[in-house]
């Protein structure tokens, strides 16, 4: 029978590979094994680890017992930004609190009372979408929840 992980020759009924280390776990392995056929003359490569000798289509070194992971396998790094919702609902909210904190009476007129409550509902409503809809940036979206409702609050109340 042959080793399904390096393909070299073992005995009917082993555990372990010989040639690989490799474990060949339970009777039902090892009735896998002897259904694989011992292919004739195999097209033989150089390991990518120790440069041995092997049969291309090993899974495991029996070398130096490595796994042999196909080459072009890539990891992908995926970075996500921040959506523009949420982004633009914090610097809404920025901006209202800058104009909030440079008036000096604390008291606005029914203008500046109008212009704060028209810069605060956007950057609470960007923020309320961004979340909802799952977005990245969630950071931004609590920041101008919470810095425009809170410049809201102090429109309302300076009437």
């Amino acid at each position: 029978m042959q080793c399904p992980f390096c393909k070299e020759e073992i005995q009917d009924g082993a555990i372990k590979c010989k040639h690989c280390g490799s474990m060949l776990h339970s009777q039902q392995t090892a009735n896998n094994i002897q259904s694989v056929q011992t292919p004739h003359k195999e097209r033989m490569v150089e390991c990518p680890f120790c440069r041995e000798e092997i049969i291309e289509s090993s899974i495991k070194c029996k070398h130096c017992n490595s796994l042999l992971v196909p080459l072009s396998t890539e990891v992908i790094v995926v970075k996500k930004r921040a959506s523009t919702k949420s982004i633009l609902s914090m610097i809404c909210g920025i901006i209202i609190f800058i104009i909030l904190l440079t008036e000096p009476s604390g008291k606005w007129n029914s203008d500046e009372v109008i212009g704060g409550c028209a810069l605060s509902l956007p950057s609470i409503i960007l923020g309320i979408i961004s979340l909802t809809q799952h977005e990245e940036g969630k950071v931004f979206a609590i920041t101008g929840i919470i810095l425009g409702g809170f410049c809201f609050l102090m429109a309302l109340g300076s009437l």
